[in-house]
């Protein structure tokens, strides 16, 4: 299943994301706190909650209108470093590895510690990615593009601030 998340407009931080072509989820990146917002096209939403200064991030569904957050159902560890994982509540764990130093891809790793996804980026102008994540739960590969959209902005926030 392919994933896409394209931005809408060139200043703004909101992506649409579709799996396979179909509209999946609208996402939004709070890019000076990190994290985001989106919701699914079964209508339900979820927030991304960044911790630990952008290395570690929450899944959690929003529970009604007053913004009461679910415990977390899945959790990115070490997002930023070479290598990283993503554990869901039940104890699954996806494990990752950015491809080169200086590259922004990012390999979904099976048991043998084979790439068998991948999440790139699909412009280095305009943002957004596309990623193959097999065997996951829509909820979670919109997650995975999602923390990875906010490291990018990160890392691009981090730069900037160096060059200034």
């Amino acid at each position: 299943m392919t994933v896409r998340a394209e931005k809408t407009g060139f200043w703004r931080s909101h992506y649409a994301v579709t799996l396979d072509g179909r509209p999946a989820a609208t996402f939004d990146s709070s890019t000076w706190r990190g994290g985001g917002t989106f919701e699914t096209r079964d209508g339900r939403s979820y927030r991304v909650v960044a911790r630990r200064f952008g290395s570690h991030y929450e899944l959690c569904r929003v529970l009604g209108s007053d913004d009461v957050l679910s415990e977390p159902l899945a959790v990115a560890e070490r997002v930023g470093r070479r290598n990283w994982s993503i554990s869901e509540s039940d104890g699954t764990t996806y494990r990752f590895r950015r491809r080169s130093f200086w590259g922004s891809e990012q390999d979904l790793l099976g048991p043998d510690g084979m790439p068998v996804g991948e999440v790139r980026r699909l412009s280095v102008w305009r943002g957004g990615a596309r990623a193959e994540l097999p065997r996951m739960a829509e909820e979670l590969q919109v997650f995975v593009v999602a923390v990875v959209i906010c490291m990018w902005d990160a890392q691009a926030a981090g730069a900037t601030a160096a060059a200034g």
